[in-house]
């Protein structure tokens, strides 16, 4: 599910460029459905965070609201503070790109990632563990896939 600001933010831009009736009334949205279907704040992430290219497994496949999303205003914990979970889930990485236009509240998520998959490996290369993370996320996708073409 997905809620959606009409607005733009430039690369490394910190303060959200939104006016304050579009916080409050995504704060009261959010708030609403939170409740209705017990989302956890952790699980109200931005389009960055979970964005993703299968083709080359990296994260960032779009950037919008990579930098200044305003979750303390919407009365959410900044989930920029996270480990980005395609990485340490699925093995995804990132690219030079990605690190520019993400900014560096969203790429401290990036690098809490890395740390993450480090200590995960546990002494093996960290090329060894994305290896068998990716090969759990194509595994999930062909069953999602199935599952959808079974619903038909």
């Amino acid at each position: 599910m997905g809620i959606s600001f009409e607005t733009k933010t430039e690369p490394g831009q910190e303060d959200p460029d939104v006016t304050p009736a579009k916080i409050r009334s995504a704060a009261m949205l959010t708030e609403m459905l939170r409740g209705r279907y017990l989302i956890p704040a952790g699980n109200c992430v931005t389009h960055a965070q979970v964005s993703v290219n299968p083709d080359n497994m990296r994260v960032g496949y779009h950037t919008d609201w990579a930098s200044s999303f305003p979750f303390a205003q919407l009365g959410l914990p900044d989930n920029y503070a996270r480990p980005l979970p395609a990485m340490v889930t699925f093995g995804f990485e990132y690219d030079e790109v990605f690190a520019k236009r993400a900014g560096t509240r969203l790429y401290a998520g990036v690098e809490l990632a890395e740390q993450e998959l480090a200590r995960e490996a546990a002494g093996r290369p960290v090329a060894e563990l994305r290896k068998a993370l990716r090969k759990r996320y194509r595994a999930r996708l062909a069953e999602a896939m199935r599952g959808e073409e079974g619903g038909r």
